[in-house]
């Protein structure tokens, strides 16, 4: 997937694979089984081909830890040799069907030594038996085993490491226990039945989308070729004017901010752009955007303020508000943003659109076509007019839940941080990626926890807003009306007021 978006495939949903969880359950564990290989003994399984990749041998770790048997299911040209370096050891040889799911189930703990697995079936279906498994902490089995939740993840190559977590679990029986409830119930979502449902909700997502899409293409059939946009220098800006609703405010980024301000991701773009640019890098910043305003506010008001200004880069981030309402029109919507766009690039201001997105929630399908036909009409008016597109839908983490503030309607700052990034890198900021996941891993403490008071705090003072007629934004002017410098002085960013 990270592969695909790097090369700018959009609408991406991973299909995960599944397992068996009817033919590996707890319920196949066999006492008569465990008394005929490993009377009295804690059973350390391995299942999987018996081949020099698979690093089988390093399983002689374990071979002198008390009062525990070690099982091989599998077959492969390494056998003869592990037969001999593990004398200890019980061979099964090949099994499948229900001989191996009882066998898997039998085990009290499932180890897998290989660093080179690019999954780990076997893993799954040991889970789903319910048993505890010990992996190392590399390739698949990073993405099946939650450690010291249902396993062990070991450093790779630590074989002490290796021991002592199958000595951990080998030695207490209720941890066991504790971790196989967890593995059962781990593997719930990942049964063929759920990710078969989960599969036909992505095809429902593209027989919704197509429709747009051949729209977008016949309109675009019947027009000219649309010119291309001039590279983009990222040294020419001075000025800078940010315009948009809450998001743009940056409501929620509260990252090293007072308390009741917000920084946001206009905001860090801004000191991106100062510290990129030329002219000793300052870079004189408005941002004009307002929590609660609408399409109609910025064609009214936001952009001819910005146009008295005299930037060379103004940013538009709007729509979302208008497209929740309940008769929402994106063509018309679009259309009537398309105005301040083209009123903005006469004037010689270079553009950055920003196509609105949603959280990835069920209630947010509510509203999915309607963004997805403003994000299509978007796309079509950035290459009409040689504006600059931000197009969320090709980053799609910015919908994972994480990003996503207590409101559930703002960016908590880890959001403006990601979405900050993806615009420096639209505008051609060198190394945008690379600094973005270096402040993601320095700033991981910036996010407030998430609480239990939605309700109360968000949804009830929203709802009596809506009943009165009135809005978050009422009688609020925007946080940087005029120009502030921000200047990087001897490599560190500061600001002042503009004089």
């Amino acid at each position: 997937m990270s592969q695909l978006e790097s090369m700018g495939v959009d609408r991406l949903r991973l299909w995960r694979r599944g397992v068996d969880a009817v033919r590996f359950d707890p319920a196949r564990r066999s006492d008569t089984w465990r008394a005929a290989i490993a009377p009295g003994e804690v059973v350390v399984g391995y299942v999987g081909r018996l081949a020099l990749e698979k690093q089988v041998a390093d399983l002689a770790a374990l071979h002198d830890l008390p009062g525990v048997r070690l099982v091989i299911v599998g077959d492969g040209p390494s056998r003869a040799a592990l037969e001999s370096a593990l004398p200890g050891a019980v061979f099964l040889g090949h099994l499948s069907g229900d001989a191996l799911a009882e066998a898997v189930a039998s085990f009290d703990v499932f180890v897998h030594p290989g660093e080179n697995e690019t999954f780990g079936q076997t893993i799954q279906e040991a889970l789903a038996s319910g048993v505890p498994v010990v992996a190392t902490g590399v390739g698949g089995p990073v993405d099946l085993v939650r450690s010291s939740v249902d396993g062990w993840l070991y450093r790779p190559g630590d074989l002490h490491e290796m021991r002592a977590r199958v000595a951990d679990l080998a030695g207490d029986e209720s941890k066991r226990r504790a971790f196989a409830a967890a593995a059962r119930e781990g593997v719930r979502g990942r049964t063929w039945e759920a990710l078969c449902r989960e599969l036909v909700d992505h095809y429902d997502d593209a027989r919704m989308l197509r429709p747009l899409d051949d729209a977008l293409l016949a309109r675009a059939a019947t027009r000219p070729t649309p010119r291309a946009a001039a590279p983009v220098e990222v040294s020419r800006w001075s000025r800078y004017v940010a315009l948009g609703d809450s998001l743009t405010e940056g409501l929620c980024d509260t990252s090293r901010m007072p308390d009741g301000q917000y920084r946001g991701w206009a905001d860090r773009l801004a000191l991106l752009l100062a510290h990129a640019g030329s002219g000793g890098g300052e870079l004189k910043y408005a941002n004009l955007a307002v929590r609660s305003r609408r399409v109609r506010d910025l064609t009214s008001g936001q952009v001819a303020r910005a146009l008295a200004l005299k930037p060379d880069l103004v940013s538009i981030f709007m729509g979302g508000n208008d497209l929740l309402g309940s008769s929402a029109d994106p063509i018309r919507l679009a259309a009537e943003l398309e105005a301040s766009v083209r009123l903005l690039r006469a004037s010689g201001i270079d553009v950055l659109l920003v196509t609105p997105f949603l959280p990835r929630r069920l209630s947010a399908r509510l509203f999915a076509r309607r963004f997805a036909e403003f994000a299509s009409e978007l796309r079509r008016i950035a290459a009409a007019h040689g504006a600059i597109l931000l197009d969320l839908e090709a980053h799609p983490a910015i919908g994972e839940i994480d990003m996503w503030a207590a409101d559930k309607v703002h960016l908590r700052s880890r959001g403006h941080r990601f979405l900050a990034y993806r615009a420096a890198d639209a505008l051609g900021m060198p190394d945008a990626e690379a600094l973005g996941r270096l402040d993601a891993a320095l700033h991981a403490d910036d996010d407030l926890p998430v609480d239990g008071r939605w309700f109360t705090r968000d949804a009830l003072p929203w709802v009596w807003r809506r009943l009165r007629g009135r809005t978050a934004g009422d009688g609020r002017i925007a946080k940087h009306d005029d120009y502030v410098v921000i200047r990087r002085a001897d490599g560190v960013l500061s600001r002042r007021d503009a004089t």
